[in-house]
């Protein structure tokens, strides 16, 4: 059995079957070294896998804090290379900082652009818990660093009712700069004296 052989009839198994097909017969390359045999089930794992996003396409990618901002370059990173199609994945952030300068901003919102409905244009979203300062951060005047759209503003907390008030949110979608209508409208010194950083959902 030749190596091509087996790995195009790897195309059509599962991740599991794929994998339990090589570790049965490992043996049989052990003439080939075991560089040959990692080669090997990493081509056929990628092809497993890729067979596997086209049949269950789509894919959600959502992060806090600094893990907003990593999700939101693995999100681009999906979408752009085309493991996934940009269409069927769903991104959403949670405090995430400002991750890139406004040419990156302007790149993230044509490479993942994701319809939901109709009053939230774009799956791309970032949601911001009321004074929570780490979206502010770096700031603007620093390096030119800039959002993406859209932001999800509780503009009341996000307490679960405890104050209360509705939990209410304002979506803003300003594509040529941090919406001043959302989040970024707090006067900065505000921000810092009361911090919604932890509190989300």
């Amino acid at each position: 059995m030749s190596l091509k052989c087996i790995v195009m009839d790897m195309k059509a198994k599962s991740v599991q079957d794929l994998l339990l097909y090589l570790m049965m017969i490992k043996q049989s390359f052990c003439r080939f070294g075991t560089n040959s045999f990692t080669q090997l089930l990493l081509e056929s794992s990628e092809i497993a896998c890729k067979s596997q996003t086209e049949v269950n396409i789509g894919g959600k990618v959502t992060g806090h804090s600094l893990g907003g901002a990593l999700a939101s370059l693995a999100a681009a990173e999906i979408a752009s290379n085309g493991l996934i199609n940009a269409q069927n994945i769903k991104l959403l952030t949670l405090g995430q900082p400002r991750t890139g300068n406004w040419v990156w901003a302007a790149a993230m919102d044509q490479i993942v652009e994701f319809y939901i409905f109709d009053y939230l244009p774009y799956y791309t979203y970032r949601v911001v818990n009321h004074r929570d300062v780490i979206v502010h951060l770096p700031m603007r005047f620093f390096e030119g660093y800039h959002h993406y759209s859209t932001e999800i503003w509780y503009n009341n907390g996000m307490d679960g009712d405890e104050d209360g008030e509705e939990d209410t949110f304002i979506v803003c979608n300003d594509m040529d700069e941090d919406d001043d209508n959302c989040s970024n409208s707090l006067w900065q010194l505000k921000i810092f004296l009361k911090n919604n950083y932890f509190i989300y959902f």
